[in-house]
């Protein structure tokens, strides 16, 4: 191979490199006495002829959320978990990422930091060559997904075949060539419409795309006019022969068999990216059937911004306006996480049959009752209706039920001028008189102290009872809440503690834990058996509750009442309250959507609040 070019061969644009003498600019100049920071931040870089991207993990994000929100195919994250040497997320920590295994959000983010002096044009990509080792192929494997369209570039820069790109020199990508996120917004709209059916029999038939190769081939094509092919035995030839055996087309198309789920197809997009089809039925939206329902996104905002980007990737332009039977193509990292590992979420509820059930000891029946916000967090508050004060009402209804029927009820928060009379009416009283029942009582002037003591006193309850041989299987924990989400959305749901979202320990920092009694003792420790057997409880008892608002006529979330988490901010997030609680059974109950018209018209009734009360204690005072 030593001599293989002075035979007279000429290398192929994929080996032309700029000269060295080349005029190097330097884009980003620093001043003398600048400092540069050490904390993690997104970066990318251009080395040795390769993109090069570092990305920062979020606060409290695992190994699968960061692949949903970084990675184009979220299944991925497995590969990028084994090239980081098996290690875990955390905050200060720099993820080493293949830039093409990006999405589109963060292959932009990466272009716009190596190439800061392009631009996106009418006409298409405008390159400024910047960096040495750029080549005519290497153009074409970033911005197209496939160095073998090298040949369209050249011919729209009149480049010669043979020639070499120079520093500082344009170079223009043709629209049609770009892949979808570099594409202009016009060209981008028609790229992501679905194809128009060409019988009415197609209609009713989506196509799975084929499985996904472990090196997806890019899926953009060169124009028709065919570039005179590589010279045979050449890496160009062999790599592109492997291009064409890989890749396969968008006719071949043969089902994914990893993924499945009774409402969704599960096919690939054009550039090999997986993504989930569902069929709108007659009467659905955007916003709740789907992104509800398959994403995990339940509050407004996060709803809002997911159906603008699906509705963009759908090529629609109006949510009023889709038609039924309408396929929304749904990208794999939108999607939930228990669907993406086959843990399919509840299909919408019907009412289930009751089982036989039968009364609880109720002389060692102990209830530890929490209610959500107040002092100088109010929560929720919608036409003058407030959430702490809602919650505070709905604890006191349940908290008097169960005294009646024989349990021993501990509540965390106390309103120092209502006090624990039930309000006879429908009004509520709007104060900010809510203190946590530690050693002293907490003024709930800061939200988050007030919650990591709420923590450490449900958690020295339960300690307390122990000693006193209450068995664990006595003890109930119930946070209650209101919520405020997307409208679409209505009912109650119930979150419960999930194994894997604790972590071995919960500590509160600061000196001011120092004053209260029970957030003295410091550490709470977690233990991965207790953890399994606490979230097993938990979802037992969160059916039993579901079941029981059925039998009630209370209106529960249509698609997933039982949740383990919500995504907030493209990060899995349970409710602290119940994720750091050792007792067992622990749940929090959203007992309604204040957003939701519907709901709030129900919520405001004291009788219908008696009713969901006493829905509550029937469920805690019996079991299977």
């Amino acid at each position: 191979m030593a001599g293989f070019w002075g035979c007279g061969a000429k290398p192929l644009p994929r080996y032309n490199t700029p000269p060295e003498d080349a005029p190097r600019q330097r884009l980003y100049p620093l001043s003398a006495g600048a400092v540069i920071s050490s904390k993690p931040a997104f970066s990318a870089a251009f080395v040795g002829g390769k993109i090069q991207v570092r990305v920062p993990a979020r606060s409290g994000e695992d190994w699968p959320a960061f692949g949903r929100r970084v990675l184009q195919d979220a299944l991925r994250w497995q590969e990028i978990y084994k090239s980081n040497g098996r290690e875990r997320l955390h905050t200060f920590k720099e993820i080493k990422i293949p830039f093409g295994l990006l999405n589109q959000e963060y292959q932009r983010l990466a272009l716009g930091q190596i190439f800061p002096n392009d631009e996106l044009t009418p006409t298409g990509w405008r390159h400024v060559v910047t960096h040495s080792g750029e080549t005519v192929w290497l153009l074409a494997e970033i911005f197209t997904g496939d160095g073998n369209n090298y040949p369209a570039i050249q011919k729209e820069n009149n480049l010669a075949p043979e020639s070499v790109i120079r520093h500082g020199q344009n170079v223009l990508i043709p629209p049609n060539l770009l892949l979808p996120n570099l594409q202009p917004a016009d060209l981008l709209i028609a790229a992501i419409s679905p194809p128009k059916a060409e019988s009415s029999s197609q209609t009713e038939t989506i196509k799975p795309m084929p499985e996904l190769p472990k090196q997806v081939a890019g899926a953009n094509k060169a124009p028709s006019s065919k570039p005179s092919p590589p010279a045979a035995g050449s890496r160009v030839a062999a790599t592109a022969a492997k291009s064409k055996s890989s890749a396969g087309t968008s006719k071949d198309r043969q089902t994914i068999t990893t993924l499945s789920h009774p409402d969704l197809v599960f096919q690939q997009n054009a550039r090999g990216e997986r993504e989930a089809v569902y069929r709108l039925k007659k009467g659905e939206a955007l916003y709740s059937a789907v992104v509800v329902r398959f994403t995990g996104r339940i509050e407004a905002d996060e709803v809002n911004d997911v159906a603008q980007k699906l509705l963009a990737y759908n090529g629609i332009r109006d949510a009023t306006k889709i038609a039924d039977g309408t396929p929304i193509r749904i990208p794999a990292r939108f999607l939930d996480e228990d669907i993406l590992r086959g843990k399919i979420p509840p299909a919408p509820t019907t009412r289930p049959p009751r089982p036989e059930r039968r009364s609880r000891p109720r002389s060692n029946l102990h209830v530890i009752l929490d209610a959500g916000h107040g002092g100088n967090d109010p929560g929720t508050m919608v036409r003058g209706w407030v959430e702490d004060e809602i919650a505070y009402d709905l604890m006191l209804r349940i908290k008097q039920g169960l005294q009646n029927r024989g349990a021993k009820v501990y509540s965390t928060v106390s309103d120092k001028r209502t006090g624990d009379a039930v309000n006879g009416g429908s009004l509520l009283a709007n104060n900010r008189d809510e203190y946590v029942k530690v050693t002293p009582e907490y003024f709930m002037d800061d939200s988050r102290i007030a919650l990591n003591l709420r923590i450490y006193l449900v958690e020295d309850l339960y300690r307390w009872l122990l000693r006193r041989r209450v068995p664990a299987e006595n003890i109930i924990f119930i946070s209650i809440h209101l919520d405020h989400l997307h409208p679409s959305v209505g009912g109650a749901m119930a979150y419960y503690p999930g194994a894997e979202a604790r972590s071995t320990k919960f500590r509160a920092a600061g000196t001011i834990y120092r004053q209260y009694r029970e957030s003295r003792l410091g550490t709470i420790q977690f233990r991965h058996s207790e953890n399994a057997t606490a979230e097993a409880a938990s979802l037992a008892f969160a059916q039993n509750l579901i079941q029981a608002f059925h039998g009630a006529s209370i209106p529960v979330h249509d698609y997933q009442p039982l949740r383990r988490y919500v995504y907030r901010r493209d990060t899995k997030w349970t409710p602290g309250i119940i994720r750091y609680s050792r007792v067992p059974t622990s749940i929090l109950l959203e007992a309604a959507n204040l957003s939701n018209r519907d709901d709030l018209a129900r919520i405001r009734s004291a009788s219908f609040r008696q009713r969901l009360a006493e829905t509550v204690v029937k469920t805690i005072m019996v079991q299977e």
